[in-house]
């Protein structure tokens, strides 16, 4: 990883969670421990959103890394999954029981979300996008 890459992903600051990355990253691990119910599904999305972080940190370029649009889609994604998972831990064990089948189908969502990031980072890593899917149903 070239140092600009470095600087560039240490200094990318998350829409809404106002945090590094990194600390997006860490904060959402968290979480996903405290979603007994579903920290399965749970887990599954931040070990993807982990992996893209990963990809991020190899590139070499970071001019074009700074032009595409991928920091901001992958900030979004993790603001939003770290968003959900805020609002969903705050709920009762049987509100998030009642609820799980919505939850589910948001979960979903945020895997197809992370498939557009593989798309735009051009990652071809087409059995990770398909072992969700493979899992899910």
């Amino acid at each position: 990883m070239s140092k600009l890459v470095s600087s560039l992903l240490c200094d990318f600051v998350v829409p809404v969670v106002g945090g590094s990355l990194f600390e997006a990253l860490s904060a959402t691990a968290t979480l996903c421990g405290e979603m007994k119910e579903n920290e399965a599904m749970c887990r599954r999305v931040y070990e993807r959103l982990r992996f893209v972080y990963d990809e991020l940190q190899k590139c070499s370029d970071a001019s074009s890394l700074r032009e595409s649009r991928v920091l901001a889609m992958y900030g979004s994604a993790i603001a939003q999954f770290l968003s959900f998972l805020e609002s969903h831990s705050r709920k009762r064990l049987l509100r998030r029981l009642i609820e799980s089948a919505r939850m589910a189908d948001r979960i979903q969502d945020f895997h197809k979300e992370i498939d557009e990031l593989f798309k735009v980072l051009s990652i071809v890593h087409m059995t990770e996008m398909s072992a969700w899917r493979h899992e899910w149903e």
